[in-house]
């Protein structure tokens, strides 16, 4: 991921993300709440048209 942005709720946007198995660059907006869980969102111009992975944070 690079070039996000955070805003003053917290979410990061305006930036680009790479799908490392079809090697395509999306947009990306990352939602997190809790600090523990982030909502990963890639899209193609618009989150209307993207897919939403939910990404945890691991405990060590």
């Amino acid at each position: 991921m690079t070039e996000l942005k955070r805003d003053k709720l917290g979410t990061w946007s305006d930036g680009k993300i790479l799908d490392p198995e079809e090697g395509e660059v999306y947009r990306v907006k990352i939602v997190t709440e809790d600090g523990k869980k982030m909502d990963v969102r890639g899209y193609i111009d618009v989150p209307l048209l993207g897919r939403t992975q939910v990404w945890h944070k691991v405990e060590q």
